[in-house]
């Protein structure tokens, strides 16, 4: 997935209020993969 990232954020940290989340992307999955 060229676009993954993870992040751990922490809501007690001071700039907490500033972080802006961007809108979600489409996932195009391997249809070789289980459905399970």
């Amino acid at each position: 997935m060229p676009a993954e990232h993870n992040y751990l954020i922490n809501p007690r940290h001071p700039e907490f209020e500033e972080l802006e989340i961007g809108a979600p992307r489409p996932l195009a999955l391997d249809l070789r993969l289980p459905a399970e």
